[in-house]
């Protein structure tokens, strides 16, 4: 908290903006700060150095492939709104638009896999789409209509919601209206379903919401919260889990139910849960032992038993470190705070690639107070300088 003050008062005092910032309403009510000269943030610039093609695209080169992902454009999508980086916001859309979804969005989800493929050529490696990022990229598009005079943000961020709800969900006994990884291949059997609970973010579900002004999202809002806890007895959430409606039973499948890199996500997007969110202190409650078991421990595991809570890997992932750090620096009671200082110190340390990255860069801009979930889980961007 005392950095989050000082990084306040710094900005407060900063000649760099040349005035104090200030807000003003958008067309939907809420309020998005104005903006200013200074506004790029340093880690953002190093993403966009290190993993931005020329054209926009998000590069993963820890594959032969070379592939960029819906996810890596959808996450990068975010990042540029935050930063108010414009001209980077329309070069990854136009590259996501054209590269993978056939040239329009609102008729096309996105692919989520392109590179290199066998043949030597560049295209499309796997056409089927993954939902987490066609969320992320909905609700990018709808926020940027908020703040950017764009009128085609909105009505591709529409149509796109609207494509989520009709190839994405799937209405379940007990649970109503359930989002799917994707449009086909996690329906086993007839009476089983394959989920992910890191796609299932509690305020970007709430932001479309809003902006859709559909009651379908806040359907998925309810079912995600009640699956996230009953997918995890143990606190512990795992990457991928069967629900057998048949029997209302779930399974976690070897080594895929385990807590990994999938997982990871949950507590991120729990930690930047505004508190006043109606579902926040149920959640954090849930969740609350893995917080205590990870401060006790000193570090973040990437691979955890879902069923036991066991710990069985020694690798710690310094991204694993950074998506922790919003969910455990919010604790009221810290019961390990030299557990804490241990995770924060592993947070500090080199970055190991893409995906350390994307979970650094939300931890980052987050704690560095760049933007906030609103209760209704509109995004409020700061306009203040480092």
């Amino acid at each position: 908290m005392w950095r989050l003050l000082l990084l306040s008062l710094m900005a407060a005092l900063s000649a760099c903006a040349g005035s104090p910032p200030s807000t003003v309403p958008s067309a939907a009510g809420s309020a998005i700060a104005a903006s200013d000269v200074c506004t790029i943030h340093p880690a953002w610039t190093g993403f966009v150095r290190d993993f931005i093609s020329s054209d926009g695209r998000v590069i993963d080169a820890s594959v032969p492939e070379q592939i960029t992902t819906s996810e890596g454009q959808s996450y990068a999508l975010f990042f540029a709104l935050v930063n108010r980086d414009q001209a980077r916001f329309d070069q990854l859309l136009q590259w996501t638009e054209n590269n993978l979804a056939a040239g329009d969005l609102r008729t096309h989800l996105p692919a989520w896999s392109w590179g290199k493929a066998d043949d030597g050529q560049w295209r499309v490696l796997d056409r089927n789409a993954a939902s987490d990022s066609d969320v992320w990229i909905a609700y990018s598009l709808l926020a940027a209509a908020e703040l950017w005079p764009n009128t085609r943000y909105r009505e591709v961020g529409l149509a796109l919601a609207k494509r989520i709800i009709e190839a994405e969900t799937v209405v379940l006994p007990r649970y109503g209206r359930v989002l799917l990884p994707g449009p086909t291949g996690f329906h086993p059997t007839e009476d089983t379903w394959r989920l992910n609970p890191s796609y299932w973010p509690i305020s970007v579900l709430r932001g479309l919401a809003v902006w859709t002004e559909d009651a379908v999202w806040q359907e998925l809002v309810q079912s995600s919260e009640k699956l996230l806890r009953e997918s995890a007895p143990k606190a512990v959430s795992p990457d991928w889990f069967v629900l057998n409606i048949a029997t209302g039973s779930i399974s976690w499948p070897d080594k895929d139910g385990d807590s990994a890199y999938n997982a990871i996500r949950v507590y991120l997007w729990l930690g930047m849960m505004p508190f006043d969110d109606p579902l926040s202190a149920s959640l954090r409650s849930h969740f609350a032992p893995w917080a205590t078991r990870a401060m006790k421990q000193g570090f973040i595991s990437d691979r955890v038993q879902t069923q036991s809570a066991k710990v069985i890997s020694d690798h710690h992932p310094i991204g694993f470190a950074q998506a922790a750090l919003p969910y455990l620096q919010a604790q009221a009671e810290l019961s390990d705070k030299a557990g804490l200082a241990a995770i924060s110190a592993r947070a500090e340390q080199p970055r190991e690639g893409y995906y350390t990255e994307v979970l650094s860069l939300f931890s980052v801009l987050w704690r560095d107070q760049r933007f906030q979930f609103q209760r209704d889980g509109r995004v409020q961007i700061s306009s203040e300088c480092l």
